[in-house]
């Protein structure tokens, strides 16, 4: 993952070196889209993961994670 992240993202960037304006400013937008959404994954993601492991474990239900379900 970090490897794609970091290719697109340096494709991306050489695309900036264009001389046309549209493409210029959609290659820079594309690839600091591509570093946010990895910084993302890698936080956010884990964290949700950990939450909902921790609700399972719970025997809580999804969308109502403050009932509790007998087993």
């Amino acid at each position: 993952m970090l490897l794609t992240s970091v290719s697109e993202s340096i494709a991306f960037f050489l695309g900036a070196l264009t001389p046309m304006p549209a493409v210029r400013l959609f290659s820079l937008y594309a690839a600091v889209s591509v570093l946010i959404d990895f910084l993302l994954q890698i936080t956010i993601f884990v964290t949700f993961i950990t939450l909902d492991h921790k609700r399972a474990i719970e025997n809580r239900i999804d969308i109502f994670c403050c009932l509790q379900v007998k087993r």
